[in-house]
């Protein structure tokens, strides 16, 4: 499988761990053994194509040692169908309803957690490769505050966020869209205990709650106008043809 990966999509993501070796003892061949592979692409058949790459290999290292092999398919999701109708529905009431203040206390707990990430990505370097000369200079301009407070501009694209979510396949279903909020000391990364560290802290409340305010006015807004809610319908429509 290692081999493998140059000859995939280079956006594919192919990780794996041991979970079982049959047992710890050195001398013997044990009588069996077990790996799970998550794979990942930005869209599900190419993800499937890697899938049945895995799962040949699988079966010709079965052969070539003289054992078996069975492969299970655990879990998958989908690729997220983005709907432009929503974002920018999303996007305007980002703009509109009060970013969240943060008390001295927060701002110096923030810095605190920031001074034990000293290879952080910054703003700068982020908006840089999304958005060229002009993202670096205001990520630049942001890039002192321990907790980050902007909104971003609205700009759509369809390059793949590298996560995997079951929100995918809802959005093969019904119109989704999906909003990213402030919760933590800025650039903080995920996976590390500085992220759990901060899961019940005062920004990551104000966070969740700025969020569901903006999820609300939303609502409000496809409630009183139908025709928003057309143009959600009729954009996914045309994504899954």
């Amino acid at each position: 499988v290692q081999f493998l990966r140059e000859h995939i999509v280079p956006e594919a993501r192919v990780h794996y761990a041991i979970t079982n070796t049959g047992g710890d003892a050195p001398n013997v061949v044990q009588a069996e053994a077990e790996v799970v592979y998550l794979i990942r692409a930005p869209h599900n058949d190419q993800v499937k194509e890697v899938l049945e790459r895995v799962d040949q290999i699988a079966r010709g290292a079965a052969m070539m040692s003289g054992v078996t092999v069975d492969c299970e398919v655990e879990k998958a999701c989908s690729n997220v169908l983005v709907n432009n109708a929503l974002e920018r529905l999303l996007s305007a009431n980002l703009s509109t309803i009060p970013l969240p203040q943060y008390t001295t206390e927060e701002l110096a707990y923030a810095k605190e957690l920031q001074d034990t990430m000293p290879n952080r990505v910054t703003l700068a370097q982020r908006f840089a490769a999304s958005m060229g000369e002009q993202g670096r200079k205001l990520g630049a301009m942001h890039d002192q505050q321990s907790i980050y407070s902007l909104v971003l501009p609205y700009r759509p694209s369809e390059k793949p966020v590298f996560g995997s979510t079951d929100v995918g396949d809802v959005s093969w279903v019904c119109p989704t869209s999906q909003i990213v909020v402030t919760t933590c000391a800025g650039g903080t990364p995920e996976h590390t205990w500085q992220m759990v560290a901060q899961g019940k802290s005062g920004p990551a409340h104000k966070g969740l709650l700025y969020a569901a305010k903006v999820l609300a006015a939303t609502v409000i807004d496809l409630l009183e106008q139908p025709d928003q809610v057309q143009a959600a319908k009729q954009e996914h429509t045309e994504r899954m043809s």
